[in-house]
């Protein structure tokens, strides 16, 4: 590659893994000074570099390994007077078939709540401000297709022979965390497969276990794996770890059994074996194996919550439909755009208890979610909190502007703000 670069004038230099130390350190004050345009590297400067000048990054070579991808691209993020911004050209993907898009792109995305093929057709919205992702008609047809591959291979045989090798390839203990972060999955990854305590064992990893209720519960594993509350987490934990027998249970305060309530359902895919909440849990307990693994994945829900919770007397609001789509958006962290009902006039006596709803000691509480389904999933509602009346316009529908008692989470500030911009969203109230 540097012989090529050469070949059209262009100033270039090949290291290696047995290059001379010496020969690296001036190669590096050459790149530095402008002397030369290119580094052509193997093996080399994936991690512990410093060159903030780099401004230019192409990969050559495939690799499977996300931490050495990121640590690649780490090369050219450093803050530098005179760079204004980082290119990137990757030229790996036509010529490695095996090449996977998708779960490189997940790592340039961090958390998104899209898939990464929606976020390739509508061009990255989730990226930071700043951050392009640019690509050609049919550069983005190839990708597309590749994620399609890919996601039609990575089959169930596939992750247990990834959790097979795990700790001989990795070095790391196997734990669900651990695969997970180590691969860069997300946990519906795992769990629209299967419980994670059934793919060890058909791993070899684990001894074999027989329970009654494995298939309901293992879609409620997938169920809860959206809840982010630190507060109900922890409190789930203890609860569930503990040795609590039935007259324990009756004698916990009413929130907790709430709490406990709301997991059942969950977990039980909304329909509860029991009539009480002792016996639905008596019953998870007689699932042991699959009950372990619902304390292991609240723990680590838990640990990876970064969603800041403020204890909310909760009441019920009646005029609530889930399938309104109407312009909802985030006008700042603090206020909310929302509209009513299409039939709903400010004249009405809904649109008067909206209007004056502290009057009438009638509460607004907002839940909003970005997307219906993911994976054929359910989207779980954000509980942003109370809300009161600030002001009004139209009628039949109503536009009213909300100001929230907490601010806006700032990952769904940013999701609703593009919102705003297009004017379209499907936040419900």
């Amino acid at each position: 590659m540097a012989e090529q670069f050469r070949k059209y004038n262009i100033s270039a230099l090949a290291l290696t893994a047995q290059t001379p130390d010496t020969i690296r350190k001036n190669a590096i004050s050459q790149l530095k000074n402008g002397e030369i345009n290119f580094l052509c590297v193997v093996d080399l400067f994936n991690e512990g570099i410093d060159i903030p000048q780099i401004d230019t990054i192409m990969f050559l070579r495939p690799t499977e390994s996300l931490t050495v991808f990121l640590q690649q691209l780490g090369r050219g993020l450093r803050l530098h007077e005179d760079k204004d911004y980082l290119t990137i050209l990757d030229f790996i993907g036509q010529a490695h078939k095996k090449f996977n898009y998708e779960i490189k792109f997940r790592a340039l995305l961090g958390r998104s709540s899209k898939s990464v093929e929606q976020e390739i057709k509508s061009s990255f919205p989730s990226l930071p401000s700043g951050c392009v992702i640019e690509m050609e008609r049919q550069a983005q047809s190839y990708v597309l297709d590749n994620i399609r591959q890919a996601l039609t291979h990575a089959n169930k045989p596939i992750l247990v022979g990834r959790i097979a090798s795990f700790e001989n390839e990795t070095g790391l203990k196997l734990t669900l965390e651990n695969f997970i972060d180590h691969h860069r999955l997300e946990l519906d990854d795992i769990y629209k497969k299967s419980s994670w305590s059934r793919l060890c064992i058909l791993a070899g990893v684990r001894e074999d276990f027989n329970t009654p209720d494995e298939a309901i519960l293992s879609k409620g594993l997938r169920r809860f794996c959206h809840n982010n509350s630190s507060p109900q987490l922890v409190k789930l934990k203890f609860v569930l770890s503990g040795n609590h027998g039935n007259s324990v249970l009756r004698d916990l305060p009413d929130e907790t059994r709430l709490l406990l309530t709301m997991f059942c359902f969950s977990i039980w895919n909304n329909k509860p074996p029991g009539q009480s909440l002792e016996e639905n849990i008596d019953r998870l307990k007689n699932n042991p194996a699959l009950f372990d693994e619902a304390v292991e994945l609240i723990s680590l829900l838990a640990r990876r919550s970064e969603t800041v919770v403020h204890k909310v007397d909760f009441l019920t609001e009646k005029d609530y439909s889930p399938t309104t789509m109407y312009k909802d958006y985030a006008l700042d962290e603090n206020t909310f755009h929302w509209q009513s009902q299409s039939t709903t006039s400010d004249t009405s006596p809904t649109g008067q208890r909206y209007i004056h709803h502290l009057k009438k000691k009638s509460h607004v509480f907002l839940f909003v979610r970005e997307q219906k389904k993911i994976n054929n999933l359910a989207c779980p509602y954000n509980f942003i909190g109370p809300a009161t009346y600030v002001r009004h316009s139209g009628s039949r529908p109503m536009s009213i502007v909300w100001h929230l008692k907490y601010p806006m989470p700032a990952r769904l500030f940013r999701s609703t703000m593009r919102l705003a911009t297009a004017q379209k969203g499907i936040f419900s109230l």
